[in-house]
């Protein structure tokens, strides 16, 4: 018996997944990690697994959904901050206060300048 196209194409399929699984294997061993690259991989798993649960979600328009992937991306990485990073977050907001107001709008409005550019 013959494999047919469908049987084949998945054989390819699972010969890529273990040639990609290889090559991060290698990658890990060899490369010291830091929390650093710990935390971009995380961010890439999030954001190319997070459309998973969004299959349901084909009535929406993509534009709504690209705003709520963002939009729950900044939720998050506030949330994190705030969580984790506390300290530097409050190490800031004080620079912040104590700076003086002609400073204070030019961070402003570069900063809303950048936004809408």
């Amino acid at each position: 018996m013959r494999a047919g196209k469908s049987e084949k194409s998945s054989m390819e399929h699972k010969g890529t997944a273990c040639g990609i699984f290889a090559v991060f294997t290698v990658c890990f061993f060899l490369v010291q990690l830091t929390r650093y690259h710990l935390a971009a991989l995380a961010a890439f798993l999030i954001w190319g697994f997070f459309p998973i649960p969004l299959r349901m979600l084909t009535s929406y328009s993509s534009g709504q959904i690209l705003f709520f992937r963002v939009l729950i991306s900044l939720l998050i990485l506030l949330v994190i901050n705030l969580l984790f990073r506390f300290s530097a977050v409050r190490a800031a907001w004080r620079k912040w206060r104590t700076a003086p107001v002609n400073e204070r709008r030019g961070v402003a409005g570069s900063t809303l300048l950048g936004a809408f550019c």
